[in-house]
């Protein structure tokens, strides 16, 4: 696409990037995002999505220890110049399908919003937690358009893996399981969605994310290294 954005963070303060000509050239300016002082300004991640050269959402995740899953939501409309901060139920990254209705999830659930991110519902889809099965982490669900998307959920015991996908016709109103697959990995996997009728799961141990952009083509991000005593 010819209008991208990229984001940059150092203690605190952040500077976003834009190009309009498919990267080859880019303009950047400072973001006042925080309050000085805010600890929430502090992030162990963030999370960008733009849904036209306008529009878009920035998740700020708080660092801290991994008992807590805390973020920050903001909003722009004029293609990322000022930002409102807005409401989030947890340090998670957002997929809005337009202006108004988006998703997040995580450990702690699914949720939507239907006026862009100013409150959050939580959405139930049903699934049985019971069992040795750790507490389900939810997959930020992938719309093909306004009414038709599918959402996986991940569980875990010691030795297994579970997803199971869920899919809507309504626009998320409701879900129906839709399929499950069981491996023997026995911790969380890269998962990701090329459209509401496909995904993918990589089961290799050095992949910690994988991006579909679309059902055959796709990228998975590794981490190598070595450590040694000296």
């Amino acid at each position: 696409e010819a209008h991208s954005y990229a984001l940059s963070a150092s203690g605190g303060a952040y500077t976003l990037a834009r190009t309009d000509d498919a990267g080859a050239t880019w303009q950047t300016w400072p973001l006042a995002l925080f309050a000085p002082g805010d600890d929430a300004a502090l992030a162990g991640a963030f999370y960008l999505q733009f849904i036209n050269a306008d529009t878009g959402w920035l998740v700020v995740k708080r660092a801290t220890g991994a008992a807590f899953n805390v973020g920050t939501l903001f909003g722009t409309t004029d293609g990322g110049h000022t930002w409102a901060r807005l409401s989030l139920p947890m340090g998670e990254p957002v997929r809005f399908v337009d202006s108004l209705h988006g998703w997040t999830a995580g450990v702690g659930g699914l949720f939507r919003t239907a006026n862009g991110g100013l409150s959050w519902d939580a959405v139930s889809l049903g699934i049985d937690s019971g069992g040795d099965m750790r507490p389900p982490r939810y997959r930020l669900p992938r719309f093909d358009d306004a009414q038709h998307g599918l959402a996986p959920v991940v569980q875990v015991n010691e030795t297994e893996t579970r997803v199971t996908f869920f899919a809507t016709a309504d626009g998320g109103d409701s879900w129906q399981a839709v399929g499950a697959q069981t491996v023997n990995a026995g911790a969380d996997v890269p998962l990701a969605l090329g459209s509401a009728q496909a995904g993918r799961a990589v089961l290799q141990p050095d992949v910690t994310e994988v991006q579909m952009a679309s059902p055959q083509a796709g990228w998975a991000r590794a981490a190598r290294g070595a450590c040694g005593a000296g």
